[in-house]
């Protein structure tokens, strides 16, 4: 397991638990987005399980914000994830790739007129 020593070092706390919040934004944002967007197609059934999972990941997020409130790198890696995951090419590919399954499947699902 991790020692002691390193949960209480500027290691973890300058580098990983930045890192841990950057990422732990990028999920919530993209698994926010897919709730929308199941949402917007139809798929209700869907969008609770997807938003108690995406609450799940903010709270743990911020409770390590509030956890180090004197440690500006984890204020600085939660704006830059959520505008990572909002306006990169990862989080537009992604994005854009469900959309297109979800859209295709809709066409291929109507009648032609």
């Amino acid at each position: 397991m991790v020692s002691e020593a390193f949960l209480n070092s500027w290691v973890f706390s300058w580098c990983v638990v930045p890192l841990l919040i950057f990422v732990a934004r990028i999920m919530d944002v993209s698994i926010g987005t897919l709730r929308v967007i199941f949402v917007a197609k139809g798929y209700r059934i869907y969008a609770p399980i997807l938003g108690f999972f995406e609450v799940i990941i903010w709270l743990l997020a911020i409770r390590q914000i509030l956890n180090h409130i004197n440690n500006p790198m984890c204020y600085l890696a939660y704006g830059l994830g959520s505008a990572w995951a909002t306006t990169s090419a990862s989080g537009w590919t992604s994005d854009s790739r469900w959309a297109q399954c979800w859209c295709a499947s809709c066409r291929s699902s109507t009648p032609p007129t």
